[in-house]
């Protein structure tokens, strides 16, 4: 009856580690995949932004201002990107190194039940999840260098639709005025 128990028991104990490190590496994987996409974003709009700088487009002081400021908030998501990456990565051999401990006193069978299960309580709860903050960081980083470099090809754009429309209003009015 004993015998029977510890193997119940064990069972349990195996399907609920099984089941919680599951959902541990489920969540990661979509915080993973998430810091992947924006890391993916900031990569491609760096360089796509910078080619203003080499097209003909006369820049203001403060719009250059504001582009430079654009691609360091960009850098900075792709920095914390990067360093997601990396405490992702260490995380990882963490849940790694914990399960091959935990396996490795569970292999032993010449302790006993009760030594092996106080082994295992002494290495404590495996640890839930790794960091949320580099992805916050990488996110809302991205989003302001976005919003500040829109609003400078926003300026861009809307200067060079206005001095089209003045000049053709300038037009319009000389050729009426040498009409007199």
């Amino acid at each position: 009856m004993k015998r029977s128990d510890e193997e119940l028991r064990r069972r349990n104990k195996d399907s609920f580690g099984k089941a919680a490190l599951y959902w541990i590496s489920l969540a990661n994987e979509r915080l993973f995949e998430i810091s992947k996409q924006l890391l993916g974003i900031a990569l491609i709009l760096l360089p796509l932004t910078g080619s203003v700088i080499l097209a003909d487009v006369k820049l203001t002081h403060a719009d250059l201002k504001l582009l430079v400021y654009g691609w360091i908030a960009l850098f900075v998501s792709i920095s914390a990107g990067f360093l997601n990456y990396w405490i992702e990565a260490k995380y990882f051999k963490y849940l790694s190194n914990d399960s091959s401990t935990r396996e490795e006193i569970w292999s032993n069978t010449t302790e006993s039940i009760k030594h092996m299960d106080e082994k295992t309580r002494k290495l404590g709860r495996t640890k839930a999840n790794s960091s949320f903050i580099p992805t916050a960081i990488q996110g809302a980083s991205l989003l302001i260098g976005l919003f500040i470099i829109i609003s400078v090809i926003y300026n861009i754009l809307s200067v060079k639709t206005n001095a089209r429309y003045n000049r053709q209003y300038n037009e319009k009015h000389f050729h009426f005025m040498r009409g007199f």
